[in-house]
């Protein structure tokens, strides 16, 4: 081998201690997911239709984080690249866990924001238990079918492309399998509904928080609003 060739790759030199914080905050946001799926599984009150699609956030969140963990961890630790190792499980991760997963994710999150807003601002004295809870049935149903069909869908127009699989580094990536760089209006599909939700998010909560009163809900959830209002401006 000429003095010029490039060294091969070895285990010491593929470790790249950028991702160490993103591999982090993967297991942390895992371990916070499962915890609240226990509470879900021992807790029977909360597996009701409203908080259906909370229980499915919170599932799609942590099968994201799986992702996340098994596409870090390869540079984390200086292993050999995920793409390189088995280039058919990195697309697998890529459209699975990379995307369609955080699509559900997200989208159950604007379920959730609806769906309390459509609770906090119907009159419940002109209807009765029962016509609320079929309210919310076929509300629930309706958007779990939606979300569904949208992740379905996107998804596989994008692997249709084929722009799933390793990541071409630009400036600042920090993902290993997702969508290609060189498929960048295919990012859409999530960019588009996580814009969309943190728009109607902070709309919805804005108002709620703007024209609530003591009797539409007390001041501690006022000041819950407040504070959801803030994060998810200073994420926009």
């Amino acid at each position: 081998m000429s003095l010029s060739s490039p060294a091969p790759d070895t285990p010491a030199s593929l470790f790249d201690n950028t991702l160490v914080l993103p591999f982090a905050l993967s297991v942390i946001s895992l371990l916070g997911s499962c915890v609240v799926l226990v509470t879900f599984a021992f807790a029977r009150e909360l597996r009701t239709f409203l908080l259906q699609p909370v229980l499915l956030m919170i599932f799609f969140d942590a099968l994201t984080s799986i992702g996340n963990v098994v596409m870090f961890s390869p540079p984390v630790f200086g292993w050999h690249p995920l793409d390189k190792a088995s280039p058919n499980g990195c697309v697998w991760l890529a459209a699975i866990l990379g995307n369609m997963s955080q699509q559900a994710s997200i989208l159950f999150y604007l379920c959730v924001v609806v769906n309390m807003f459509l609770t906090m601002t119907r009159h419940a004295a002109e209807e009765t238990r029962e016509q609320f809870r079929r309210f919310i049935w076929r509300a629930v149903f309706r958007e779990t079918i939606l979300v569904g069909f949208y992740c379905v869908v996107s998804t596989g127009v994008v692997a249709k492309l084929g722009a799933f699989g390793p990541v071409n580094k630009l400036d600042g990536e920090k993902y290993e399998c997702w969508i290609k760089s060189e498929h960048p209006y295919a990012r859409l599909v999530l960019y588009l509904p996580l814009m969309i939700t943190m728009c109607v998010a902070t709309g919805a909560l804005l108002y709620i928080w703007k024209s609530s009163s003591s009797r539409m809900m007390p001041e501690a959830w006022r000041c819950v609003c407040g504070i959801s209002v803030g994060v998810l401006l200073f994420w926009i």
